[in-house]
């Protein structure tokens, strides 16, 4: 039935109501015979009774229309109820016309009550009889859907309507001969109300149907009838009725009363007429503006650049817009109503859409305009692309859409067809396919040179899966590109360590957390726009490794949009081993060089010391020369060794809290005498108070000299080098500028590089071993910090480096604390400042005493890596002091190594219990045999194990410098890399920050077995009370010191 709207739904429920009603009433008046109660039978004392058969056939009738508003299921059930209906009806309709006595109207019930002047005791009135059989047939054909059946239940509720409401309207005015056939059964006053009823509920059944369905329009026809129709219907009734009661109780004359009620009717009609005005007026309104809307969208289909043409079910054209004559040619009376929407078509194409058709529904298509509108026709829209043939014969490509058109009975009236010009996009289309051949020649091409070029090239998607894996990395890696294309990430052959160590290295650089993988592959690249560079190492399939340099670029499309990246690799293995043996070659040669070369820098400046005044002039200078040079020759070699040490990684940097400021008041205070040499003056122009920073003031001092002796040595005499530290950022920018020649434009992109100078008169001329810069990059890059310079021919040169600032909240750690630290035990004062300074050279700190009970003292009370021990001390034998240190609990796996000048290597008459003692060294001290040494002691200690779960790199490179001296530390920046170590090694302490970017610290204690493995949070947050069970001790970072840490690490580690 589809979507009812409101008046339909109101109708449908007086249909139920009315109906129900209707089953209602004739049970209580079927009580009433049953049970012998006249007013039930009656409804009114002294009116006429309602026949048993009238009651059961309203019972009938009510039940049987009830079932069909249930729905189809109903309705064979609702049919069971309405043939007694009309077979009663008929039967007593046979009785009155045949003068036959079925014996149907006592069959129930004897009718005592009979009115003596009829002769028809128990038997309806010929009107009920009549009305029941027209509501039985109709609630019969109710449940049909055709036309014609529908009228027919009209006409039966109409019928049982009109007499129904005559016999009322008798009842009412009192004229009896509405309600009565003389000689036969009266008509009773509820009989006749539900006869209307009934009726009514049986037209009220079809909303949708003549004349029902003019109520339920929502125009202004259906407005009027709602309004008027029971105006017209029960005001001249009930009119009619309280004059006729006034006339005949002689209240009012009688042609008063006709007056009032012409009057009254009257009045009615006017009102009526006054309605059907007002409502006609509102819908000519609408109409002009649906009329409007309908003028404005024809001028919208004439202006639009389509195509727009409608047919008749044959196809033969009835309107076409202006856009359709403008594109075809024709003018509209030529085509509208002469020509089919197929004059216009190739009938090339229409066979073959015809063939098509044909095939794909099995059944013969003609060409003509069913091969335009068969689908059409199906209800659905067709859309193809077509070629229309113009008036001048030149060819349109269009598409098409074809979709039906419906008349108000749903019927199809046509079909309408919108066409739109796509002869451009066609154009376009073949230039693209041109196009695109010949990229894809390009591509081919292009694909040969990477296939066969010598270097790994991969590519990835945004997330990493490899799209593209040419030979060169087939060749490199062992894997074809079949088995990665698609499913693996170039995670698969890279380090994990690798890749996890330079994630945090990013992190740091660019304040971000990075996760290791492939994000740290191409997160540089991503951000900064520019390629980014690195030595990696690949892990070929057969497990071997090949170190390479990879240069990863972003791939963009046409609006500057990341696509995908593109990693370039090239195999590094016989650079870096040509670079190692260089690396070797130059530490090697440094070394023998720095022995001799002290000897003869001590000859020099004893000869020129004591003796100068009594050599010859000539002798004198000469000396004075090779003095210079050897100096020099020592600075070139100690910056060799830095510089080596530096990019090796083993050169200790002593990091503490440092005041810029101060540092560089001492350096120009030191390069002070270097600059009066050459006429030039130092200038500190522009420094805050203070500038607190992290780093190696000895370092630090190197750059500063390294800068300052640049500038003085490139300034003219009587020029100034000017100093300033101004803050930048999160950091402190200090610069250093001349006002000399400037840096030629041919020499800067050398200008960090080893041995880089800018011609080698101006070496010669000036001086310097073309180091100085490379080694100063190198002490800035560990310092977190960049280097750069502004240059200008002829106007000078400013070097500049950015060195972050220390945070206000961190805590102060000193070079004390960040480097390991080594005991001597040496009466003899010289060689012991001699193991100090090797042990410098290696990193160590040292405290060094003349005496056993020294030595017991200091180890009592800080934490040593080894102990150099002499044989022969004052007070106590060395046997005898390492002996207690093996008998010490807390110091039973202290290293020894003993320096003796009596006993070489493992003596046989050593005993055999000393197992604490690593190492033997005999005097004097060869390098080589102390390094091995240390290396064996080192070895040996077994250090506590510390896993830090810190996100904040200051904190973690704090407290890596506290427990530096006493334990291993290994950082991890969140949980998923805390699980990782977790599964890889055992740690004896583990530090927790609760608040993490993955989550919550305290989620690591179900990783964590307690009974092996101590567990401190250490966090800005307070721990929640239920973790005190769960961990060994609770810090807050606001209320613990560096000391109180360091003394709680110790002792829970019993160190």
């Amino acid at each position: 039935m589809g979507t009812i709207n409101r008046y339909e739904q109101r109708l449908i429920a007086v249909s139920r109501w009315a109906s129900l009603g209707s089953a209602i009433a004739g049970l209580l008046v079927l009580g009433g015979w049953i049970f012998g109660i006249p007013i039930l039978k009656s409804m009114l004392p002294g009116f006429v009774e309602m026949k048993a058969n009238t009651a059961i056939g309203f019972i009938l009738a009510g039940t049987s229309l009830s079932l069909y508003h249930q729905g189809p299921k109903w309705h064979k059930v609702s049919l069971i109820c309405t043939l007694p209906l009309l077979a009663i009806a008929l039967l007593t309709l046979g009785e009155y016309l045949l003068h036959v006595d079925f014996l149907i109207d006592e069959l129930l019930f004897k009718d005592l009550n009979n009115d003596n002047t009829r002769s028809f005791p128990g038997r309806m009135a010929p009107v009920t009889a009549l009305c029941q059989a027209a509501l039985g047939l109709g609630l019969i054909l109710l449940t049909s859907s055709g036309r014609t059946a529908r009228n027919s239940v009209v006409i039966c509720a109409s019928t049982s309507v009109a007499l129904g409401s005559i016999a009322v309207l008798g009842y009412l005015y009192d004229v009896s001969a509405l309600y009565t056939i003389t000689a036969y059964t009266s008509l009773a006053l509820h009989t006749a109300l539900l006869c209307l009823i009934m009726g009514v509920a049986l037209l009220c059944a079809l909303p949708r149907h003549p004349p029902m369905q003019l109520l339920t329009l929502e125009d202004a026809g259906g407005h009027m009838a709602r309004i008027m129709l029971p105006m017209v219907t029960f005001t001249p009734a009930l009119l009619g009725f309280f004059l006729n009661m006034g006339v005949r109780s002689n209240l009012l004359p009688a042609s008063f009363a006709v007056a009032m009620f012409a009057t009254i009717t009257i009045f009615i009609f006017v009102l009526l007429v006054w309605l059907a005005a007002f409502t006609l007026q509102k819908a000519e309104a609408a109409r002009y503006q649906v009329q409007q809307v309908s003028d404005w969208q024809e001028a919208i289909l004439n202006s639009a650049d389509l195509t727009i043409i409608s047919t008749d079910p044959s196809g033969t054209i009835l309107t076409c817009n202006a856009g359709a004559l403008k594109q075809l040619g024709y003018r509209a009376e030529e085509i509208i109503g002469n020509v089919s929407l197929t004059a216009f078509h190739d009938p090339a194409e229409l066979a073959a859409k015809a063939v098509d058709l044909s095939r794909e529904r099995g059944s013969v298509i003609t060409p003509g305009i069913a091969a335009l509108t068969t689908i059409a026709r199906t209800g659905q829209p067709d859309e193809n692309e077509w070629t229309y043939i113009r008036k001048d014969g030149s060819r349109l490509s269009v598409q098409l859409a074809v979709t039906p058109l419906f008349d108000h009975k749903d019927r199809l009236s046509g079909f309408l067809a919108i066409g739109r010009d796509i002869s451009l996009r066609k154009r376009h289309e073949r230039h693209i396919r041109e196009q695109q051949q010949t990229i894809d020649q390009a591509n081919r091409e292009n694909q040969s040179i990477l296939d066969y070029a010598g270097c790994s090239i991969i590519s990835t998607e945004l997330n990493g899966i490899i799209r593209s894996f040419n030979k060169g990395a087939e060749h490199l890696l062992g894997y074809q590109a079949a088995e990665m294309i698609g499913t693996h990430t170039p995670e698969a052959f890279h380090d994990a360590e690798e890749a996890a160590s330079r994630a945090k290295q990013l992190s740091v650089e660019l304040k971000r957390p990075v996760a290791p993988g492939f994000e740290a592959f191409v997160i540089k690249t991503h951000f900064q726009e520019q390629p980014d560079e690195n030595e990696w190492t690949y892990i070929r399939k057969d497990g071997s490794r090949v170190p390479v340099l990879v240069t990863v670029t972003a791939q963009r499309d046409a609006e500057n949009r990341i696509i995908g990246y593109l990693g370039i690799g090239i195999d590094i293995t016989e650079r870096k081993r040509l670079d190692r043996m260089k690396n070797e070659f130059v530490s090697t040669v440094s070394h023998e060089l720095r022995t001799p070369l002290t000897s003869i820098r001590g000859a020099l400046g004893l000869v020129l010391g004591k003796a100068s005044e009594n050599l010859p002039e000539k002798t004198r200078i000469l000396l004075e020369t090779a003095n210079r040079n050897s100096e020099r020759l020592a600075f070139l070699i100690n910056d060799i060794l830095d510089l080596e040490k530096i990019e090796s990684g083993i050169l200790a940097f002593s990091m503490a809290n440092r005041d810029l400021v101060v540092v560089a008041r001492q350096a120009l205070a030191g390069n002070e005498s270097y600059a009066e040499q050459h006429a030039v003056t130092l200038r500190l122009i522009e420094v805050p108070e203070t500038a607190f920073i992290l780093g190696d003031e000895n370092r630090l001092l190197q750059v500063f000299s390294n800068l300052l002796s640049n500038a003085v040595k490139y300034s003219p005499a009587g020029g100034t080098v000017d100093v300033s530290i101004r803050p930048v950022g999160k950091g402190y920018r200090v610069s250093v500028r001349d006002h000399g020649p400037g840096i030629p434009a041919a020499f800067r992109p050398r200008l960090f590089q080893r041995f880089a100078q800018a011609d080698g008169s101006d070496s010669r001329a000036r001086g310097g071993t073309g180091l100085g810069l490379s080694i100063t990059k190198a002490i800035i890059d560990r310092h977190d910090g960049i280097i750069g310079y502004h240059t200008e021919e002829g106007s000078g040169t400013e070097f500049y480096f950015d060195i972050p600032a220390l945070k206000d909240d961190q805590p102060l750690i000193t070079p004390e604390v960040l480097r390991p630290r080594m005991l001597i035990c040496e009466d003899n004062a010289d060689l012991a400042e001699v193991m100090a300074e090797l042990l410098d050279a290696e990193g160590f700190a040292c405290d060094i005493v003349h005496t056993g009970g020294q030595a017991r003292e200091l180890l009592a009370g800080r934490g040593y890596r080894a102990i150099l021990l002499d044989l022969t001390l004052p007070d106590i034998g060395g046997l005898e002091l390492a002996r207690e240190l093996r008998d010490d609990s807390a110091l039973r796996s202290l290293p020894v190594i003993v320096v003796s000048g009596h006993i070489s290597g493992h003596a046989p008459n050593m005993p055999a219990d000393l197992d604490n003692v690593t190492g033997w060294l005999q005097k004097p001290l060869e390098f080589p045999r102390f390094r091995e040494a240390l290396q064996r002691a080192m070895a040996k200690v077994r250090r506590p194990q510390i896993l830090h779960l810190e996100d904040e790199q200051d904190i973690r490179q704090i407290t890596q410098a506290l427990v530096e001296g006493f334990a291993d530390y290994t950082p991890a920046r969140n949980l998923a890399e805390a699980r990782r170590w977790l599964a890889q090694r055992r740690f004896d302490l583990i530090l927790i920050d609760i608040n993490l970017p993955d989550g919550c610290g305290l989620d690591l204690l179900d990783n964590i077995d307690a009974r092996e493995t101590a567990t401190v949070v250490f966090s800005g947050q307070d721990a929640p009370p239920e973790a005190a069970a769960r961990v060994t001790a609770i810090l807050t970072k606001s209320r613990t010191s560096n000391a109180e840490l360091l003394a709680a690490l110790k002792r829970i580690l019993g160190a």
